[in-house]
């Protein structure tokens, strides 16, 4: 299952137009979301204007109940922020403490797809 909201995007040529991005992924219950983190089609859009290819690269929580993960992944912006917001993230996104979730914070798609080839036997990064 994935969560999404409405976006705006601002594209190169000037163009803004509104989207869905996917704030919360839950890969248990929506394996093709995992596949599209992997190959880079996730949270992407395309500029309605000049069909330019844009990655919205925000921030989103990322749910593995198989192998107990919870991860977020910070976006750009909130990189840009700096700091360190693990535990804000966690008290205001995890279910409870008491699960047995194993938390972590990321910087970006390539930083989930580092942790996920350390983490997930199963993983298989696209070349």
């Amino acid at each position: 299952m994935a969560l999404l909201f409405p976006y705006t995007l601002h594209c190169r040529c000037g163009a803004a137009f509104e989207v869905n991005l996917c704030e919360y992924v839950f890969v248990e219950h929506d394996p093709k979301a995992k596949l599209a983190l992997v190959t880079g089609d996730f949270n992407g859009a395309v500029c309605p204007v000049c069909h330019e290819a844009l990655d919205a690269d925000i921030s989103f929580l990322y749910r593995d109940e198989a192998l107990k993960l919870w991860i977020w992944v910070r976006g750009k912006a909130e990189r840009e922020q700096g700091g360190d917001w693990e535990a804000e993230r966690i008290a205001g996104y995890a279910l409870t403490m008491q699960e047995e979730y194993r938390h972590y914070q990321v910087d970006g798609r390539a930083g989930l797809l580092e942790l996920l080839a350390r983490e997930d036997r199963d993983f298989a990064p696209v070349a």
